[in-house]
């Protein structure tokens, strides 16, 4: 906006001055964030869309961690609920956004289709790695269905099994377990 501008002092006035006024614009912080939610590790890119940031960023992921870049990805380890912020600055002026981020609990099973008991530390043991789950069953039969060991959800998960005291050779298990969604039989 172009203001004029006449000073007087007494009786006497000095000659007009013409001052174009043109106001910073202000900061508008804007993002995306996708995916919004999801297992660990979740990785979520934000696109910075923001306005008249002339003077920098600054985020905030929730989690402890920070950046000042623009647009960026950010990887979520742990489950839990995250409330995310953009700081958009246009100095001296700032404009801030948040959203939330959901990691969800997982529940996953992850079991073995080899084991080598051979001494060298790998795959040694027939064990089940379980995540979310509260009741687990597994039996391991042999090639004519013999049964040959049961084990629970601790057996299972801390000790394992060595398959050293019985011949090499092909083996079957049927697993059971229950996760906080859904009961599966496996």
């Amino acid at each position: 906006k172009t203001y004029t501008i006449v000073a007087y002092i007494g009786t006497c006035y000095s000659s007009p001055i013409t001052v174009t006024v043109s106001p910073t614009p202000y900061a508008i912080a804007g993002f995306t964030a996708n995916p919004l939610t999801g297992p660990a590790p979740l990785d979520v890119t934000f696109t910075n869309t923001s306005l008249n940031a002339v003077s920098g960023y600054l985020w905030d992921f929730g989690d402890n961690t920070t950046s000042t870049d623009s647009s960026l990805a950010h990887i979520y380890h742990t489950d839990g609920i995250y409330t995310v912020t953009l700081i958009a600055f246009n100095n001296p002026c700032s404009d801030t956004l948040k959203t939330t981020i959901t990691v969800v609990e997982t529940d996953s099973v992850f079991i073995p289709n080899i084991v080598t008991p051979n001494g060298d530390h790998k795959n040694d043991f027939f064990k089940i790695y379980a995540k979310g789950v509260s009741k687990l069953e597994c039996t391991i039969y042999d090639r004519w269905g013999v049964k040959i060991i049961a084990m629970d959800l601790e057996q299972v998960t801390t000790t394992g099994w060595v398959p050293g005291s019985h011949s090499d050779g092909v083996y079957y298990y049927e697993v059971n377990y229950t996760t906080s969604k859904t009961s599966e039989n496996k």
